[in-house]
């Protein structure tokens, strides 16, 4: 029995056995963040979620409750969202990547937003590839954070040699130390980039209920390929973010309320200071183009990792009710429009579910060799992960299909040469005219 159902939680006593006890989950007594669960004390066991443990924040239960996300159907939906919103908000984003707001506007127009890398069809990045590693990395742990480490860092090197166009600097680096023997610990370098904040957004959604530390497992991804502690803390506070918009209702969502929690828990005062700027912008009813311009960020969104995923924060709280609005106004803000798409893209569709992605943009995807059964495949492996120790090996990583990966890769690659060379007029006109 997978630990979502909710109704019985593995224990180990203290001869080592293992068993089960009841009832269900105690309703908390105040609601709680639970993002700091220092629960990997027990290998390949998942522990009883102690909600006293975990740090408490004052809300209204009725929008913040455990047992609105306990059972398999609400983590499934969760799942899912994530993966086709991460995919699809990667995909619109992709032709504006690296174009300021107005040069972005001129070429494309405002909206509705459509795939433009290649009229009609949904290509996806890296930052895409980033997360699917992620996910495969988490299902061959075996529950176990160093397993995970281990397994995340082979796969950054098989990754090296797919032809990674648009990876960043910092993971293309990271990727070679391995392959140089460098210890997956070490591998790191210092670099302010965008990159692990996708792997925050999946770790939270698939170990939520399931009694792992996310804050710790976030760690561990990003240093893989950042040793910058601002890097770490931005995908934490991505994952922390995630982690709320999977346990809040739909139907009783607060901005305001959720932008506090965030807040609170928040010690990078940098960080701090931006969700305290949010916040206003939240009251004043601030557009998302309003509040990246009140930041300094009125021309293009930086690809550093906190004013990322700053303003893919506020995209989904300003437009929490509609998946396509908060990743088109997310994408419209320019500079790196594909992780911005991708995590603006992937908190809506946890917090909504897929069925609230439009189908106009889901049927246009290709993500192959990863394509909508492949992730499909990859919800129902993870919708009870991880099982009970006697069927601990139930959910195995997917094929990976490195062959035809590298096949995509190539097609990413001269998609993305094409795109530049289309972008040359435009960028003269830019220079020229002043644009």
């Amino acid at each position: 029995m997978g630990l979502s159902s909710g109704k019985d939680r593995i224990f180990r006593n203290p001869s080592g056995r293992t068993g089960r006890i009841e009832p269900d989950l105690p309703a908390p007594r105040s609601a709680s963040a639970a993002v700091a669960l220092e629960l990997d004390a027990v290998p390949m066991i998942p522990s009883a979620v102690s909600l006293e443990s975990v740090p408490q924040m004052q809300a209204p239960e009725k929008d913040f409750c455990w047992a609105h996300v306990t059972g398999s159907f609400r983590r499934e939906r969760s799942i899912e969202g994530l993966l086709l919103g991460v995919t699809v908000g990667d995909a619109i984003g992709l032709g504006r990547n690296g174009l300021s707001r107005q040069s972005a506007l001129k070429m494309f127009g405002r909206g509705p937003l459509r795939f433009c890398m290649i009229p009609g069809v949904g290509i996806v990045s890296s930052d895409t590839h980033r997360m699917l590693m992620t996910l495969q990395a988490i299902l061959r742990s075996r529950s176990q954070l160093e397993l995970f480490r281990r397994n995340f860092a082979m796969r950054l090197r098989c990754y090296l040699f797919s032809m990674p166009v648009m990876a960043g600097r910092a993971t293309l680096v990271a990727a070679m130390r391995l392959c140089l023997g460098v210890p997956a610990d070490q591998s790191g370098i210092d670099s302010d980039d965008n990159s692990p904040l996708i792997n925050g957004l999946a770790i939270a959604t698939v170990l939520q209920g399931t009694g792992h530390s996310v804050e710790r497992w976030v760690a561990v991804s990003s240093e893989v390929t950042h040793i910058r502690p601002e890097v770490v803390e931005s995908s934490v506070l991505v994952a922390r973010t995630a982690y709320l918009a999977i346990m809040t209702n739909p139907e009783n969502f607060s901005a305001i309320s959720t932008i506090d929690r965030l807040i609170a828990v928040t010690e990078d005062l940098t960080l701090s200071a931006w969700l305290k700027d949010l916040r206003v912008g939240l009251e004043e009813n601030l557009g998302t183009h309003a509040m990246a311009s009140r930041l300094g960020w009125g021309k293009s969104i930086p690809k550093s990792a906190g004013p990322t995923a700053i303003m893919a924060i506020y995209s989904w709280l300003r437009h929490y009710n509609s998946y396509e609005k908060a990743v088109e106004r997310a994408v419209l803000l320019g500079g790196d429009t594909v992780t911005l798409g991708a995590l603006a893209g992937g908190l809506a569709g946890i917090h909504l579910g897929a069925k609230k992605i439009p189908e106009r943009w889901i049927s246009r995807l290709w993500s192959w060799p990863n394509g909508r059964r492949w992730m499909e495949s990859l919800t129902i492996r993870f919708t009870d992960w991880p099982h009970g120790s006697e069927d601990l090996h139930a959910a195995p990583a997917l094929p990976a299909r490195a062959a035809l990966q590298i096949v995509r890769s190539a097609v990413l690659a001269s998609c993305v040469a094409m795109g530049s060379a289309i972008r040359i007029p435009w960028k003269l006109s830019h220079w020229i005219l002043g644009w």
